[in-house]
């Protein structure tokens, strides 16, 4: 190969990541759900950042249980996270989620049966 390269005299390989790298991530996709969780699933929300992330914390309830914001790359990555809570996370929005969660739900019983 005789092709060259050079590199601008103000280029910084360090400075060229960091933003490549939060340009990247602004272009991921983003699904948002709205959901009321248990005690348990908040604590344990809190440390599942790889997969969601909980943009802000409602208002508690007289049981406990708190109103949560959670953003997801993907609808599906939010219906398997969802179902793995079982009745620990309850959807309040996006509405059609729920029938989507219930259908997966469904599937694993008739899985075991």
């Amino acid at each position: 190969m005789d092709e060259q390269f050079n590199r601008p005299r103000d280029f910084k390989l360090s400075d060229h990541w960091e933003e490549s790298k939060k340009q990247f991530m602004q272009s991921l996709p983003e699904f948002r759900v709205n959901v009321k969780v248990s005690p348990f699933a908040h604590e344990r929300i809190r440390f599942t950042g790889r997969f969601v992330q909980a943009v802000n914390d409602g208002k508690v309830t007289e049981n406990g249980w708190t109103e949560l914001e959670l953003t997801f790359n993907t609808e599906d990555e939010a219906v398997n996270f969802i179902v793995g809570f079982g009745n620990q996370v309850k959807i309040l929005s996006p509405l059609n989620l729920i029938d989507k969660v219930t259908g997966r739900a469904r599937e694993t019983i008739d899985l075991y049966r």
